[in-house]
């Protein structure tokens, strides 16, 4: 009987374990989670950055590109916002410093936004550097046959957002319907008379070449190019 009152005991004090275990809270969800935690600041994206903030961001990057080498030692970095999407950082040995010990001027990188992309170092000053909208855009002749043509496209219409070697273009926009879905294939036709295409549309289902040889390059990223949408948005808007 002792052993039988223990036993029930046991059984008793067992299942109380269960049911406080069940009715035990659970972690939060990860749902959950994002709803009640407060999103850290550093993930605000580039474009939400005051000048201050960029030029804070640039000249850092401008530093974390040096090789961890004695010779760059107290080499200070000064930046400069030329635009939305450019600061340009002057970097300065200290005095003695340099490969000839003389201190001063090592040149410039220009840091592109929003990706913080560092440029190839350039010889001299922040002050020698001028971007495209800084440079006084020369009046385009443009021909008297396209001067009145809808899909005209002047350079100093878009500032230093142009992102072609040839002063103008004429864009003409086709829609077509392949295995029957609504396209649109756009395409310049640059001075002389050379027509190229230009979204993927255009490439896949045209013969002409690919506007790659009037692209622009990108002034402060080796490799890359002008952002070319502005471009393509205009055309695709002849479509509508």
């Amino acid at each position: 009987m002792i052993i039988s009152r223990y036993s029930a005991s046991a059984s008793m004090v067992f299942a109380g374990l269960l049911l406080a275990g069940c009715a035990a809270p659970t972690s939060p969800t990860a749902e959950e989670t994002s709803q009640t935690s407060t999103p850290s600041a550093s993930a605000a994206p580039v474009s939400t950055l005051t000048d201050a903030e960029r030029v804070t961001k640039a000249e850092a990057a401008a530093q974390a590109e040096l090789p961890n080498a004695p010779i760059w030692k107290g080499m200070t970095f000064k930046g400069v916002v030329i635009d939305e999407s450019e600061v340009c950082v002057d970097r300065t040995w200290p005095a003695g410093g340099g490969p000839e010990k003389r201190g001063g001027n090592a040149g410039y990188v220009v840091v592109s936004f929003p990706g913080v992309a560092v440029g190839k170092p350039q010889d001299g000053t922040c002050t020698e550097y001028a971007p495209a909208e800084a440079k006084a855009p020369a009046k385009v002749k443009v021909p008297t046959a396209v001067a009145n043509d809808p899909g005209l496209l002047v350079s100093t219409d878009f500032g230093n957002k142009w992102p072609l070697t040839v002063p103008y273009v004429t864009a003409h926009c086709q829609a077509m319907t392949v295995d029957g879905r609504h396209l649109k294939a756009v395409f310049v036709d640059a001075p002389g008379g050379k027509t190229y295409a230009l979204n993927g549309t255009a490439k896949d289902h045209s013969s002409h070449p690919d506007i790659d040889p009037i692209w622009a390059p990108h002034s402060g990223v080796s490799g890359l190019k002008v952002d070319i949408s502005p471009v393509i948005d205009a055309a695709l808007a002849l479509c509508d």
